[in-house]
């Protein structure tokens, strides 16, 4: 009967490392193309991004230009000239403490040598607020520069001449060069083949829009994006490559098959994979997995680009993979069948310590969990915002960076309970926040302080952003309309706005904004109050 039983376990086992391992398989399978549905959905949103951009300041800059309204207009006292080398910079900006907010227009001649040159450098000094606020928008962007024909440029973020300084070499780039009439009929943003960065910061390549004025081009807009930047965000588990049509690799997450300083032609694959690799890859169709040599292999290209998108899992790779999740299980089942050998009670017992302590480890996640949200709206409780803030606190007493604290409350909150029921309090409660949680940043938070106060957090955000995103969200509020059964209800907030004092300490910011929330309250409701510009003013509170 021994025998019997424990050949059956040995059957048993066989089949469940069987089963175990075609399941390791299949999910390896699916993570390996989801994962590449990811990376690839990555890669062009920055190309799209990147296009769509710089085609919006395209049509401004043509618009700008055929202005005749905006002739002379704006203060470029910050560019001064050289005679003795006939060039001319805004490097004054530095000492002025002025380059975060504007690119340094540098240039050959003098500024106002022709109508049309002097009014591309007022285009130039107008394209920095959006040039900073896509810079912010986007951190994987190297550069962002407008480049005239006129024989100047503005290059974002600001870099002193004696870095990088505009000369007529930079004319000869394909971000100017292909943006002709004749390379260019239609007018719409191309992209470059990759080229080492004057301004080194390695290699990477250019997305640019030609710039018209009177039937002529006269510059470009562009955004540069490094290899570097294109390739961290890309998942390491797999061998992902971007290449050209001409076989130049662009982004990789494998540091073998990329280069900062020279071009990689997708040649080196076969170095790693096989010596036929490249003319196999020919043969595969697009957006179907394919099996090579024993490797996972899927190819899709990137719209509005010469761009294909590769994705490899080695047969190593993949057994290194598998192996490392099925060893264990053979392990275990060999120690099983050693134990059922020895104590079959043993291993019973063995079972459900096991069981309890994946309960408990659960149970006690499960628990976090709660203690740290509120359980009507899903967003962070009091004690979930006061963790995730001090667990930040470091981060932003070491960094210049700034942060805000906005609390807002449901104006008027007891009389949607008092005439529509508790039902529908707690329904505008979990919908507003919601909402809100949908139109902030992804590195923004937001909890429940208590009742119908809710509180924000928007690190690395300067004061008078935070006063946009205020009023933005006010208004968002103010116009959208709740539906609960047969009811439409109308909503508004009130929102206090305060600074995070590294002085005063957190409790005291947000004391602040709270303060600031009731003034508004008292004042009108419905508004943004940011505690700063009160003036004294403090609320009367019953």
């Amino acid at each position: 009967m021994k025998r019997i039983r424990l050949l059956l376990v040995i059957i048993v086992s066989i089949i469940f490392v069987g089963s175990t391992l075609y399941y390791f398989t299949k999910t390896e399978k699916t993570k390996f193309e989801n994962s590449f549905d990811i990376d690839y959905q990555k890669i062009k949103d920055y190309s799209k991004v990147g296009s769509e951009f710089t085609d919006i300041l395209r049509i401004y800059s043509n618009e700008y230009l055929a202005d005749k309204v905006t002739n002379g207009n704006g203060d470029l006292s910050y560019i001064h000239y050289d005679a003795k080398t006939n060039t001319f910079n805004s490097d004054s900006l530095k000492a002025n403490l002025q380059e975060t907010n504007k690119g340094n227009i540098s240039g050959v001649g003098k500024p106002n040598d022709n109508p049309t040159k002097f009014k591309e450098i007022l285009l130039s000094d107008c394209l920095n607020n959006y040039f900073s606020e896509m810079y912010n928008a986007y951190p994987e962007i190297s550069w962002i520069y407008y480049t005239s024909n006129s024989g100047f440029n503005n290059l974002y973020p600001f870099v002193p001449s004696d870095k990088f300084k505009f000369s007529n070499d930079v004319l000869k780039e394909e971000s100017t060069t292909l943006g002709t009439f004749e390379k260019n009929p239609s007018r719409k943003s191309y992209w470059s083949h990759p080229y080492l960065d004057r301004a080194g910061k390695g290699m990477m390549v250019t997305v640019s829009s030609p710039v018209d004025f009177q039937n002529k081009y006269v510059g470009s807009v562009s955004i540069d994006i490094t290899f570097k930047n294109l390739s961290k965000k890309l998942n390491k588990d797999f061998d992902a490559v971007l290449a050209d049509a001409n076989g130049n690799i662009i982004a990789s997450s494998n540091a073998k098959f990329q280069s900062n300083d020279k071009i990689t032609k997708m040649s080196i694959l076969g170095k790693t994979y096989s010596r036929n690799i490249l003319q196999q890859l020919n043969t595969i169709p697009k957006d179907k997995l394919k099996i090579l040599n024993g490797m996972y292999t899927i190819k899709r290209e990137i719209p509005g680009t010469n761009w294909t998108f590769y994705y490899f899992l080695p047969t190593s790779d993949k057994i290194s993979l598998i192996g490392g999740k099925i060893l264990p299980i053979i392990f275990i089942t060999i120690l099983l069948i050693w134990i059922s050998w020895i104590a079959e009670k043993r291993m019973d017992a063995e079972k459900k310590l096991k069981n309890l302590v994946i309960d408990l480890e659960y149970k006690k996640n499960e628990l976090e969990e709660l203690s740290l949200n509120d359980p009507l709206t899903g967003v962070l409780n009091r004690r979930g915002l006061h963790k995730l803030i001090l667990s930040d606190l470091e981060k932003i007493k070491t960094s210049e960076n700034n942060c805000s604290f906005l609390l807002f409350d449901i104006d008027s909150f007891k009389k949607i309970n008092d005439n529509y029921g508790h039902n529908v309090g707690d329904f505008v409660l979990s919908q507003s926040a919601k909402i809100i949680k949908e139109l902030i940043r992804s590195n923004d938070y937001i909890g429940r302080w208590g009742g119908e106060e809710f509180l924000i957090v928007l690190p690395n955000t300067p004061y008078n952003q935070s006063k946009e995103i205020a009023e933005r969200l006010r208004h968002a509020i103010d116009e959208f309309e709740y539906h609960y059964e047969n009811y439409a209800i109308h909503v508004t907030m009130t929102f206090g706005l305060s600074k995070f004092d590294r002085q005063k300490g957190v409790s005291e910011s947000i004391s602040r904004a709270d303060q600031a929330m009731y003034v508004g309250k008292q004042t009108g409701k419905n508004c943004v109050i940011c505690y700063d510009e009160l003036k004294g003013e403090k609320p009367h509170i019953d």
